[in-house]
């Protein structure tokens, strides 16, 4: 198979369409169509065209890349200490497993169907990429789901017929080729897991996913290092809710929320571009109440590539607001074409954390304040 059909089949095995359609848009290609297949016939017709310099193969190969670290991205944040990071950083190669690594002889592309069933299920740690400071290993390994097929008739045997059966479904397991991976900024100190085709897994498969690559990352980071780079949890994004809600950078397109009387509320715009804060019915009811105590919100925001609406999703449940200390850790990333449209998201939510700490501390400082007072009278 040529360099460009591995590339083609790729694409369309990452199941995102609209995401690459943005990145093709981003980048003024004017290839896309109605669907991937009359895309693929477009850039088909451009690639390597000398009329069309910036339409070839290596830059198509970067889109493809761009869209295996960031699209569809379920994102934890560790913040650790920098010179931890930066050894992490400085040995993040050595963390490769090259020996019976499938996935590394065709990485980036995925393994064919027959080869991706006889791997194990967990992630193996296959290359990395270093870019604009940061540093991110990526995991390839598969992912198991179960259909429901209808089988021919015809392939069914004949005592099947001769009761009566006319139609028979049966379960299938499909398998798809993801590529986690595990980000470190020295910078920062930010260490940050990405769970990759997040969009529709459930919270528990979620966690399931990232506790087994803590794990592996945690016992590879022995052997490298001599110690656990992630012993503690994830960075609590709980507090960025408040002025995630109250930014007008960005759509808010759903919230969940809780007013003080205890009622619990779900609101969201039938369009993407429909912000639950300009409803008539979501403004005056929330005039009516004293606060709204958020557990969920929808997020989201315009490229600054001038092309798509990257989004940012936290999924949390009403009953953390009964806890005393109410925790979030994972955050859904999602439709990003670009490092930019990832930025874009990924940091806005962690400034929005640290906007939400400061008005926490600074809360506890108030109430700290005429206690201290009282014990002194």
């Amino acid at each position: 198979m040529t360099t460009k059909a591995k590339i083609f089949e790729a694409i369309n095995s990452r199941n995102c369409y609209s995401v690459f359609a943005h990145a093709f848009r981003q980048k003024d290609w004017n290839v896309v169509g109605r669907g991937w297949d009359e895309t693929r016939t477009k850039l088909d017709g451009q690639i390597d065209n000398p009329d069309l310099p910036d339409v070839n193969l290596d830059n198509l190969l970067s889109i493809y890349v761009e869209n295996i670290l960031y699209a569809q991205k379920a994102v934890m944040v560790w913040v650790v200490e920098k010179d931890v990071a930066q050894r992490l950083f400085d040995h993040l190669e050595e963390f490769v497993q090259t020996d019976g690594n499938k996935y590394k002889r065709n990485f980036p592309f995925p393994l064919d169907e027959d080869d991706l069933r006889t791997q194990g299920g967990f992630g193996v740690p296959t290359h990395v990429y270093e870019i604009n400071g940061a540093k991110t290993l990526i995991y390839a390994s598969k992912r198991e789901s179960a259909v429901e097929t209808l089988l021919e008739l015809d392939n069914l045997p004949d005592e099947w017929k001769n009761k009566g059966y006319v139609e028979v479904i049966g379960k299938k397991t499909e398998v798809t080729q993801v590529f986690d991976s595990i980000t470190v900024e020295p910078i920062h100190g930010f260490v940050e897991i990405r769970i990759d085709r997040a969009k529709t897994l459930a919270e528990k498969d979620l966690t399931k996913y990232k506790e087994a690559l803590r794990s592996r990352f945690n016992q590879r980071s022995r052997d490298v290092l001599g110690f656990d780079v992630l012993k503690q949890e994830p960075l609590n994004i709980y507090p960025a809710l408040h002025p995630l809600y109250e930014g007008r950078a960005w759509t808010i397109n759903r919230i969940g929320h809780q007013n003080e009387g205890g009622y619990v509320n779900s609101n969201k715009g039938r369009r993407k571009d429909d912000d639950v804060r300009d409803d008539v019915y979501h403004k005056h009811g929330e005039e009516a109440v004293a606060s709204l105590d958020l557990w969920s919100i929808a997020v989201v925001f315009n490229s600054p590539e001038g092309s798509g609406n990257p989004g940012l999703v936290i999924d949390g449940h009403s009953k953390i607001l009964s806890m005393q200390n109410p925790v979030l850790y994972i955050a859904r990333i999602l439709d990003c074409a670009s490092e930019q449209d990832y930025r874009l998201v990924r940091d806005s939510l962690l400034e929005c954390c640290t906007e939400g700490e400061r008005r926490h501390d600074a809360a506890n400082d108030n109430n700290v304040e005429p206690k201290a007072d009282a014990a002194a009278a």
